[in-house]
């Protein structure tokens, strides 16, 4: 069973600080708990296990470009991870 990860509310930055607000404001911020945080992570990490699967599922059928579009979207990812 997974769990739907919502953010606990959303913030505007201002010049002195922040203001609360709602989510569909524009330039909301949504805030997240520390165990959120480490949820959200958890899952991108399975997510990015199963990519690399795929990518070697890909280059054992010599799928080349699949499997270099795979591991350069891991990269970018990871990059900004």
């Amino acid at each position: 069973m997974t769990h739907t990860i919502e953010p606990f509310g959303y913030f505007k930055p201002e010049p002195f600080g922040w203001t609360d607000c709602a989510e569909a404001d524009e330039g909301a911020i949504p805030l997240w708990d520390n165990n959120a945080m480490c949820a959200i992570e958890e899952q991108r990490d399975e997510l990015l296990e199963e990519l690399k699967k795929a990518a070697a599922y890909h280059r054992s059928h010599e799928c080349y470009s699949e499997a270099k579009r795979i591991d350069e979207y891991i990269a970018s990812v990871k990059g900004g991870a």
